[in-house]
């Protein structure tokens, strides 16, 4: 009650003062004037929820100081006193907004009773006002959480804003950082609508009305209208009052929200000021949104372009190799086969460990060049998958053994054929071998657990090697991504391995993942489902 403001306007002394002494005992902060005049000028300095008006005054009357008011202050609600009156006067006093009056004489017990009683339904009508708005905001929010067509959003936040309000027009301007320009980004109503014109920001920041962070309120009697909304406003259309609030995100201005009423309509109330506050704040985070998304579509553009890059970069190199590491694994092979032993035919076999070894990238370029054109083909037959592990194993075993790991296997009794690709099978589990072993220090143990049933059966590949950390583990399925430093890493390859086994596990219709600790070790899992839907399948 301490914060509510009464403005008490009266001819005669004796009751001015003694309403206002009864007014300022209850708790209430009171202004006294001694016609309407006098309260006019008042209300044009100060804001007071209250206007207690005798009817009757010499000059200004009641329901004329009232009108006048409420040009300034829409929200401000009227009490009346009157001796006598007519049912015409009673009857304007109620259009204009007057809630409650009081018969003179009065005692101050009925004083107080009546502006406790305007004050509590004026609360209650701004109440209902802030739960109805609830509602568009709602929808409005809704919107703006499931939809990133700013067009679409912008539209909504003003329709929104000019059909809660009542206002005759509305308009959403946005600002161009880099052009400097105000363009109109939605608009309803009678409103002009020039494509775009500049506006210094050094304009706005220097200029208080314009840089308010609130709601701002114009009529006829708050001077003349900023440059920018005059071009707004149509010929022909009179201009009773103007409401805009500025768009601003993380102290960057991006426009304004504004809304226009004509001659003879309300003015915008306190609860049209708070919605358009919430209004522009979504308009602003919508626009901001829009920005960032565009900025980082940019970037997956870019990223896209390079990765395409790469993979024709890869195909290019893995089709020109092909054909001249054939002719030295050939003549190379040719060659063993008439040299004597000696320290040539070991020459020999230098070259052609790593001639095999480019072999083994060349096949890690073709199988992902395949994977990625989806021309992969899943030759679908019954696998007895205890048999390839054991074999995967065997072929795996003199790599162990030259670093004295332990290579063990774990298999499930009771674990069945499935339906898959033993090839693509083999390359799998290869691949998963191979780095369990080369990142296991000497010493070290490899194992192979399988198990499952009927409808998916799981294999892991578990090692004692570093492990991997969290960041490590979100990554190591991406092309080209090796742990190890690029420039200090002790073992070979480009980082395509792991990438096409997910590739094959995929196509298979399985998941793969890997479950690791560092310095704890790294265990591989991936799953198959035990029946494929057909006996061939592309990708």
């Amino acid at each position: 009650m301490a914060d509510e403001r009464i403005l008490i306007a009266d001819d005669e002394p004796d009751v001015r003062d003694l309403a206002g002494q009864v007014l300022r005992n209850e708790g209430y902060t009171v202004q006294v004037a001694g016609d309407g005049a006098e309260a006019l000028e008042i209300a044009r300095t100060e804001r007071f929820h209250v206007l207690l008006t005798d009817m009757k005054m010499p000059g200004m009357g009641g329901l004329e100081t009232f009108r006048a008011i409420r040009k300034i202050d829409p929200d401000i609600i009227g009490v009346g006193m009157t001796g006598y009156g007519t049912m015409e006067m009673a009857i304007e006093a109620l259009k204009l907004g007057f809630i409650e009056f009081i018969v003179k004489p009065f005692t101050p017990s009925n004083l107080v009773e009546a502006v406790n009683r305007a004050l509590t339904q004026e609360r209650l009508r701004r109440e209902n006002v802030r739960l109805k708005a609830l509602i568009p905001l709602f929808e409005v929010s809704r919107s703006f959480m499931t939809n990133i067509d700013l067009d679409m959003l912008l539209h909504k936040i003003l329709d929104t804003a000019v059909t809660e309000t009542g206002a005759t027009a509305g308009v959403l301007l946005q600002y161009d950082h880099d052009e400097g320009y105000l363009t109109v980004a939605a608009s309803r109503g009678p409103v002009q609508s020039p494509e775009s014109y500049f506006v210094a920001l050094a304009d706005i920041s220097e200029n208080p009305v314009l840089s308010s962070p609130g709601a701002v309120l114009w009529n006829a009697s708050s001077g003349p209208l900023p440059a920018f909304c005059r071009s707004l406003v149509p010929a022909g259309m009179k201009l009773n009052s103007l409401l805009w609030h500025l768009l601003q995100i993380k102290e960057q201005f991006s426009g304004f929200l504004i809304l226009f009423n004509e001659t003879e309509t309300p003015l915008f109330s306190a609860g049209d000021r708070e919605l358009i506050a919430v209004l522009a704040g979504q308009a602003a985070a919508a626009i901001e949104n829009a920005r960032l998304f565009a900025k980082m579509e940019d970037a997956y553009r870019e990223l896209a372009k390079i990765d395409h890059l790469k993979s024709e970069f890869i195909n290019i190199v893995a089709h020109e190799l092909r054909t001249p590491l054939a002719l030295v694994l050939g003549y190379s092979n040719f060659l063993d086969d008439f040299l004597p032993e000696g320290e040539a035919k070991e020459y020999l076999n230098v070259v052609t460990q790593n001639a095999l070894r480019l072999r083994t990238i060349v096949d890690d370029m073709m199988n992902l060049r395949y994977l990625d054109r989806r021309e992969v083909t899943l030759n679908v037959d019954s696998v007895a998958l205890r048999d390839v592990i054991e074999t995967a194993v065997m072929a795996f075993a003199p790599l162990a053994e030259d670093k004295h790991q332990q290579l063990s296997t774990e298999i499930s009794d009771d674990l069945q054929e499935i339906e898959a690709d033993q090839q693509k099978l083999e390359l799998i589990l290869g691949n998963l071998l191979s780095n369990a072993i080369k990142f296991t220090p000497e010493g070290g143990q490899v194992r192979v657990n399988a198990y499952g049933g009927e409808a998916e059966v799981t294999i892991k590949v578990q090692d004692t090697g570093a492990g991997l950390s969290l960041p490590e583990r979100e990554r190591i399925f991406d092309r080209f991504y090796q742990v190890e430093d690029s420039l200090t890493r002790r073992h070979s390859g480009l980082g395509l391995g792991l990438s096409i086994v997910r590739g094959l596990v995929e196509l298979h219709g399985g998941r793969i993942w890997v479950e690791s600790t560092p310095g704890q070790g790294s265990t591989f899992c991936f799953t198959i489902p035990g029946r494929q839907p057909t006996q061939t399948a592309r990708a």
